[in-house]
């Protein structure tokens, strides 16, 4: 926009209170994520430490999220698909079928 030469009124004023907004959000999560961790915290067994406690969950939750789909992704994926078959259907690329001969 600002190369086509459109005057948008106090820019600066927008980006400042964007990145102030931001701040807020993420201080804000900050702030939720220490009673979490105390409450993760509170349920280690007596005789277990932080770290042989949450291991697990360390490695297993990356795997878990890699492995299966989110809901949106769930969404999305047929969305994604058809506009793929679309395009490539316009420019005569057909998917999955293979000529023979």
């Amino acid at each position: 926009m600002g190369t086509a030469g459109f005057n948008v009124p106090a820019a600066e004023v927008s980006i400042a209170a964007s990145v102030i907004a931001l701040g807020a959000v993420v201080a804000l999560v900050g702030f939720f994520a220490i009673f979490h961790g105390y409450a993760h915290g509170t349920e280690i067994p007596s005789g277990a430490t932080a770290l042989s406690f949450g291991y697990p969950s360390v490695i297993s939750k990356p795997i878990g999220h890699s492995v299966s789909p989110s809901p949106l992704q769930a969404l999305y994926e047929p969305l994604g698909r058809r506009m793929i078959r679309r395009l490539c259907e316009n420019r005569n690329f057909h998917l999955g079928s293979h000529a023979s001969g």
